[in-house]
């Protein structure tokens, strides 16, 4: 059925234009006036009209064959020719919508910013900073407005809740952050003080102290922008040693991070410091 409904609209396409109903009008009155002459008028009044098929010269009947298939031989090329300028106009309309389409996701490629997230170390008066990096990725878009998050760390080390909380930048502020493209900016995260606790910091609690356990802890952070998609990362937050002030400086190690196996394309997670 489906080979014959698609001829069939085909085929109704083609012959479905104003040509083919001029002359079906036509020879359709041609032939109910004809009718009318022989069928219904009075003799004596059909004796006074002349007969339409007379005007052509009384023509025999198998002279209408050739006729009438010239006509639907024109009547087809006619429906064709306009059949095929329509596909013809609907192309180009749906090129003009391509090429649109493309030029609009090249200006939403300039003015979009990308943003990555890492980790990064800095040891300043003998203490570890571990902030957060932000890096805008884009090569033509300014990241405006960018914010960066502190969602949870799992297991819980912390005594007071700061989820979520807001990073702040490197010597401070948050408002109005923008990173040129290709730049990064840095957001402070965890201060090593080399005693037995760490420092946390964001916004709403700004150097408060905690303690961590040998083992690893799952930190999940965001960054996004006013003109590029949020980015979420989980890292694995490593203290190799317990601390305290009676073992620290033989058994205790520098706190690490690495990215979790399930945000790299390898199973294997990798130290995110250079």
């Amino acid at each position: 059925m489906e080979f014959l409904s698609k001829r069939l609209y085909t085929w109704w396409s083609i012959l479905a234009r104003r040509p083919v109903a001029i002359v079906l009008a036509i020879f359709g009155g041609i032939g109910t006036w004809d009718t009318l002459q022989s069928q219904v008028l009075p003799e004596e009044v059909a004796s006074r009209t002349v007969r339409t098929f007379e005007l052509l010269g009384g023509l025999p009947w198998w002279s209408w064959m050739p006729i009438g298939l010239s006509v639907l031989l024109v009547v087809i090329l006619e429906g064709a020719f306009h059949e095929i300028q329509d596909i013809r106009e609907k192309n180009v309309a749906l090129a003009k919508e391509l090429q649109s389409a493309a030029a609009e996701l090249d200006t939403a490629k300039t003015t979009q910013a990308a943003l990555a997230i890492s980790v990064a170390k800095e040891t300043i008066r003998g203490m570890d900073w571990h902030r957060v990096q932000i890096r805008n990725t884009s090569r033509t878009a300014q990241a405006r407005d960018v914010a960066v998050k502190l969602h949870r760390i799992e297991p819980d080390p912390l005594s007071f809740n700061p989820y979520p909380g807001r990073l702040g930048k490197k010597g401070g502020g948050t408002e109005h952050c923008y990173i040129n493209p290709g730049d990064h900016e840095l957001f402070d995260f965890v201060r090593d003080t080399k005693q037995a606790v760490y420092q946390l910091f964001t916004v709403e609690f700004l150097g408060h102290e905690f303690t961590l356990i040998e083992g690893d802890y799952r930190v999940t952070i965001s960054a996004s922008a006013a003109n590029a998609d949020q980015v979420c990362k989980t890292f694995i937050m490593r203290q190799p040693f317990t601390r305290n002030e009676k073992n620290y400086l033989e058994l205790a190690g520098d706190l690490e991070f690495f990215l979790e196996p399930d945000s790299v394309s390898s199973t294997q997670s990798r130290n995110l410091y250079p």
